[in-house]
């Protein structure tokens, strides 16, 4: 498990003083994202869902699927071969095939978050329970008001993770 700084740090090459600056943003109490434990086969959000902020996987991994071929199997195929998923909640393909699997430090639904359109994709947990952090736009705007040059920041990490998507030729999850 990683802090979400150390993923914009380690994994999208936001520097060290910029990474401390939402450290201490956060040590006096104050957060502008959320953390949750999803189980494996959990929804993390469904296409047509309002984009009502980004994610980014701080432990585990996530698999984004294709909304025209969710049907409900308990098993997908991903880079690292097939996988059972486990849990009451198996939202996966009836085929076993999925777009992408994510891994720590990776950022997703930032896309359409920017462009303020409702969902494009599925995403559930992957094989093994997935620590992921929300940036809700809420957070956000609160972040803005109180300290504008940490908005800013997370500005970049957006930057950032647009430019990595369009320089490797990926779609942008």
């Amino acid at each position: 498990t990683i802090s979400l700084s150390s993923a914009f740090t380690n994994f999208l090459g936001l520097e060290e003083q910029s990474a401390a600056a939402l450290v201490e943003y956060e040590s006096h109490g104050k957060s502008f994202h959320t953390e949750t434990v999803y189980t494996s086969g959990q929804t993390i959000f469904s296409p047509g869902t309002n984009a009502d902020g980004f994610y980014v996987v701080l432990s585990g991994t996530v698999c984004v699927l294709l909304a025209d071929r969710f049907a409900g199997s308990q098993t997908i195929l991903s880079g690292a071969g097939m996988q059972q998923l486990q849990g009451p909640n198996m939202n996966v393909f009836q085929d076993g095939s999925i777009s992408r699997v994510l891994s720590v430090g990776s950022v997703f639904g930032f896309v359409d978050y920017i462009l303020q359109r409702p969902r494009s994709f599925h995403v559930v947990a992957g094989a093994k329970n997935a620590l992921v952090a929300k940036v809700s736009r809420a957070g956000l705007n609160e972040l803005k008001k109180e300290t504008p040059e940490l908005e800013r920041i997370v500005d970049k990490v957006l930057l950032l993770c647009s430019v990595i998507e369009l320089a490797a030729g990926q779609n942008s999850w």
